[in-house]
C-alpha cells in the first residue's frame, strides 16, 4: 500500500473481474454499511475528508463514502493506478450496486447463469436492464467525402467488396440497407439502394436511393459502365452511330471507327515494311551465297 494513497471499496461492482490482489469471497465489508465492496484508491485528501481519525486502514464502500463527502464520488478522486482504469474508462463510480450501468436509475435482474462474454455471474444483478447496454464504439463516423452532406462512415467489420457487414436481430447483410428501412421503410420489390455518394460504407439513408439493376449499373464506376458513358473517344471524334463500329466477334464493344480504321492502315503499312525489310535481307543472304560457290579456290 502506498503512503499517499488510501483504499474504497466499491460495494458490489465486480463484474465478474476480481482484482488479484483482492477475494471478493473474503475481502473486508464496509465500516457503515457492512456490504461486500471492490477494491479501489483514492487520493489521500479524498480519503482523509471522508474519514474520521482511526479509520484510515478501514474499508469504506462508494455510496458511504460518497454520504460522508457529502458529494458523490467522480473519476477526479481516484489516482492514476491499472486497480482505478475500469472506473476511469466506464465513469460509473456514482452507480449503486444492483442498477442499470446506463445510468437510467432502472434496477437491474438477478443473473439465472454465470456468462462471461455477457459480464453475468449467477445469482448477481446484471450491469444492465434489457436493451441498456452501452456501445464500446459507434456504429458510424460523420466523415466529408466530397458529396454535399457528410458520409456516415461504417466503423464495423467490412466484405471483401468494402461494404460494411453486420448480423443482428434486426438485420443481417450490408448495413445501409438497415439503415435505409429504418427511415424510409421497406426497399419496393425490384428495386435496390444506389450510394449517390459512390462510398460503398457510407450508411447515410440521405445518400441511398432505391433505383432499379440496370439505372444502379449505369451509375456505377465500373470500367464498362464508365465507358458506357463516354461521348468522345481518346482521340476526341464522337460517337456517332456512323462513327461506331463492333467488332463480329465482340458485339457488346463500341469503338471508333475512325481510329480502327487508322489502326488498320498503320496495321498494313508496317506489315507491307515488314516483308519488304524481310525481301531484302532474302536477297542478300542469297548474293553472299552465290559468291561462295562462284569463288575460285586454292588461293
Amino acid at each position: 500500500m502506498q503512503d499517499q494513497d488510501y483504499p474504497v471499496y466499491i460495494d458490489g461492482h465486480s463484474d465478474g473481474q476480481t482484482d488479484p490482489m483482492v477475494d471478493l469471497e473474503s475481502a473486508k465489508r464496509c465500516l457503515d454499511c457492512g456490504g461486500r465492496v471492490e477494491w479501489y484508491w483514492t487520493h489521500d485528501e479524498v480519503w482523509l475528508r471522508g474519514t474520521a481519525p482511526g479509520e484510515e486502514s478501514e474499508w469504506i464502500c462508494l455510496r458511504c463514502l460518497s454520504e460522508r463527502l457529502h458529494r458523490p464520488v467522480t473519476t477526479d478522486d481516484l489516482i492514476d493506478s491499472p486497480v482505478n482504469r475500469k472506473a476511469l474508462l466506464l465513469e460509473r463510480l456514482s452507480i449503486p450496486y444492483g442498477y442499470c450501468y446506463c445510468n437510467c436509475g432502472g434496477e437491474t435482474q438477478i443473473a439465472a447463469k454465470t456468462n462471461r462474454a455477457q459480464a453475468q455471474v449467477r445469482g448477481k444483478p446484471n450491469r444492465y436492464v434489457a436493451g441498456h447496454k452501452a456501445k464500446k464504439h459507434p456504429d458510424h463516423l460523420p466523415e466529408d467525402r466530397g458529396y454535399e452532406t457528410p458520409c456516415w462512415i461504417w466503423q464495423g467489420g467490412h466484405d471483401r467488396n468494402g461494404y460494411g457487414w453486420v448480423n443482428r436481430p434486426e438485420h443481417a447483410g450490408v448495413p445501409h440497407v438497415m439503415y435505409y428501412k429504418r427511415v424510409h421503410g421497406p426497399i419496393p420489390k425490384g428495386l435496390e439502394l444506389d450510394h449517390l455518394c459512390k462510398v460503398r460504407d457510407c450508411v447515410n439513408p440521405d445518400h441511398l436511393e432505391a433505383v432499379t439493376r440496370a439505372e444502379n449499373m449505369a451509375r456505377s464506376n465500373a470500367p464498362s459502365m464508365v465507358n458506357k458513358r463516354k461521348t468522345h473517344c481518346k482521340h476526341g471524334h464522337e460517337f456517332t452511330p456512323e462513327n461506331i463500329y463492333r467488332p463480329p466477334t465482340q458485339p457488346g464493344t463500341r469503338l471508333c471507327r475512325i481510329c480502327h480504321a487508322r489502326r488498320n492502315a498503320e496495321r498494313v503499312e508496317r506489315e507491307r515494311a515488314q516483308r519488304a525489310a524481310q525481301e531484302e535481307r532474302r536477297a542478300a543472304a542469297d548474293l553472299t551465297l552465290s559468291q561462295l560457290v562462284r569463288h575460285p579456290t586454292g588461293l
